[in-house]
């Protein structure tokens, strides 16, 4: 996934071949850039306050080199998923944006996902580097998480130096929105440190760096917004079993693992593929997060990459194990126009949960048009319903195989809440010709 890099840091191979430090305190390394600037900095000086004999501002030098280890691009990801409609124009941290109007003494009722992503191992970093580069390190995964949650719509509320904490939430927006956006930010965050920041640091002999990530959702009636502490000193945040529990899934995750609890599940009736349970040592299920006084509550892993595989632009890679990721806007694919009572929009997949009763065209592409096949192809639309709804109505996987005539479209309607594909097969009478297998999936709330 280096698509989501502009390019490396100049200083990463000198940084991460680097001996343990030996020093002690808040003493540089000889052969760091800063190490001068703070031994000459040690001379007493009136201006400012002071610690022991040196000045605060003796503290306040520029950093050396690049912020962060990588630098960061998000077209990449707008080429991929589009544009996210819940995304801030001007992203901010500290107190939602949406929420500002709460006052001091005040409260409000809303629904919120919460996100909690903690840089794994990450105090063992200190007997390795010094602080300055301790601090890039951690700053280069917060920053990715940064770009990659507000591009899917996600507010920071706080970062905790190795961890960060974030709102997945639009007022009166609907929550499964919500749920979806965190679950793309968190499936992304994941392969870019899995693979492509896993990538740098092998490279260069050292042990990467894992994250681990908990979600859940609160609804309307479980989450209520207020501020803690004094007027002026005070947080904007919310106060939720679920909030709680994001952190305690987040605890509870694995390397490069997202924990997500009941809530998220059972919203969009996620399809098996998708989730299965922890494992407790001795094998058996580890089914909840949560079991005290007759309250229990779910907990599952989500497979994020089964997700992104459900993407077209995603593949398995031939080791079987990393996604290799196509975005050549003349492949391949399918296209999505979705029509509410004559509004349309493009729907991009899985990017939004669609209500009932809508309208969906799907149109076959290639070579960025639409595609007129070819006389000696055939063409075949099948419909992939799942969840509760689709088999109490016995509608799961229904097949539509039009007669060998041409189609290069096909109209359907939202049905069922739950994860849905439309596939498309493409055959050629030619039997040098590979059959091409697409799908689109879909959201249905």
């Amino acid at each position: 996934m280096s698509q989501f890099l502009s390019q490396y840091s100049a200083q990463l191979n000198t940084i991460l071949r680097k001996e343990p430090t030996d020093q002690g305190g808040i003493a540089l390394s000889k052969s760091h850039p800063g190490g001068k600037l703070l031994t000459e900095s040690r001379t007493f000086s009136d201006t400012g306050r002071s610690v022991g004999r040196r000045s605060i501002t003796a503290f306040q030098q520029p950093l050396q080199g690049d912020k962060t280890l990588v630098n960061f691009k998000t077209s990449q990801l707008e080429e991929l998923f589009g544009l996210n409609p819940m995304a801030f124009a001007e992203p901010s941290i500290g107190a939602h944006p949406d929420f500002t109007s709460v006052g001091h003494e005040e409260f409000c009722y809303h629904h919120c996902v919460s996100m909690f992503v903690d840089i794994k191992g990450s105090t063992r970093l200190s007997t390795r580097y010094s602080p300055l580069e301790v601090r890039q390190i951690k700053d280069t995964l917060l920053t990715a998480c940064i770009h990659i949650a507000g591009f899917f719509g996600g507010h920071v509320h706080r970062l905790q130096g190795d961890a960060a904490f974030i709102q997945f939430v639009r007022a009166n927006h609907n929550p499964s929105d919500s749920i979806i956006n965190s679950l793309n930010a968190a499936s992304v965050l994941a392969l870019f440190v899995s693979q492509t920041l896993a990538e740098v640091f092998e490279a260069n002999g050292i042990k990467p760096l894992s994250i681990r990530i908990g979600i859940d959702y609160g609804t309307d009636e479980d989450v209520i917004w207020s501020h803690y502490g004094l007027p002026g000193r005070s947080e904007l945040t919310t106060t939720s079993f679920h909030t709680d529990l994001a952190a305690k899934l987040q605890q509870a995750a694995g390397t490069n693992e997202i924990r997500i609890g009941g809530n998220v599940r059972e919203t969009l009736d996620l399809p098996d593929e998708f989730w299965r349970y922890a494992l407790k040592p001795d094998g058996m299920p580890d089914r909840y997060i949560f079991n005290y006084n007759g309250t229990i509550y779910n907990q599952y892993i989500f497979d994020w990459r089964k997700f992104l595989l459900s993407y077209d632009f995603a593949k398995l890679g031939t080791d079987g194990k990393t996604i290799d990721v196509n975005i050549d806007p003349n492949r391949s694919h399918l296209r999505c126009e979705a029509n509410d009572h004559g509004n349309l929009m493009h729907y991009r997949p899985n990017s939004l949960a669609m209500p009932k009763s809508w309208s969906l065209t799907y149109k076959l592409f290639r070579g960025g048009r639409w595609y007129e096949p070819q006389p000696w192809e055939v063409v075949e639309w099948r419909i992939v319903n799942r969840g509760k709804e689709a088999t109490a109505a016995k509608a799961t996987g229904q097949q539509y195989v039009l007669g060998g005539k041409v189609y290069a479209h096909k109209t359907t309607s939202t049905s069922y809440v739950g994860h849905h594909y439309m596939e498309c097969k493409i055959t050629s009478q030619h039997g040098s010709v590979p059959t091409q297998h697409l799908k689109f999936p879909i959201f249905i709330r």
